[in-house]
């Protein structure tokens, strides 16, 4: 009887760490945000002191705010961020596809066009991690959806959904470049087997 009770107490608390991981990997992954953010904070503000700060390049974001305002929001290592409201994505953009890259933030292909340049720029990200959804809604979106870049520098690239689809892993033409800004967001479909396509075209009229 006293063993049993043993076992059982040993089952419960096993039963009570594994379900537990997923919350504090998730813990984790908010409190190295801020820790990031809070770094970057304090270089932007030693910045702010030393030239002072100019205003987006694009004028206004979603608040009017400035450069610091925008800034604000990159963790360290980052080259920009990616919005998409109507999903609630907000994300770092890092640049490479590597293991570490993905696994914090959405990953930038160094091999297609920088953010706001001519050309197809391609991000891709997790249909969901330990760390966080990223991708995990982009399904969801619709033709004419708002998605936001903001580049190292605080400027301010808008785009609209133009088209998704399914293709396979080792379809490259979504990597295509022919002189035009284009953005192509990449994550997993059925279950890792295809990959989703998020096709957007610059918003002009913002």
């Amino acid at each position: 009887m006293k063993w049993s009770k043993y076992i059982l107490c040993t089952i419960l608390i096993v039963g009570a760490a594994i379900v537990a991981v997923p919350f504090l990997y998730q813990i984790y992954g908010r409190i190295r945000t801020n820790q990031l953010i809070s770094e970057f904070e304090t270089r932007i503000n030693q910045e702010q002191s030393d030239i002072g700060v100019p205003s987006i390049h694009s004028g206004k974001g979603e608040e009017g705010g400035t450069l610091a305002d925008e800034l604000l929001d990159f963790p360290a290592g980052a080259i920009g961020m990616i919005q998409i409201e109507t999903i609630g994505v907000k994300y770092p953009i890092m640049e490479g596809e590597g293991k570490m890259q993905l696994s914090q933030a959405v990953g930038h292909l160094s091999d297609t066009a920088g953010i706001g340049e001519l050309g197809n720029c391609v991000l891709a990200g997790h249909r969901g991690s330990r760390y966080g959804p990223i991708f995990k809604h982009l399904d969801q979106v619709k033709t004419g959806d708002g998605v936001k870049l903001t580049d190292s520098e605080g400027n301010v690239h808008f785009y609209q959904v133009r088209e998704s689809f399914v293709t396979a892993p080792d379809d490259v033409s979504v990597k295509r470049q022919d002189g035009k800004e284009e953005l192509t967001l990449v994550t997993c479909e059925y279950k890792g087997t295809m990959r989703l396509i998020v096709r957007c075209t610059p918003d002009r009229e913002v």
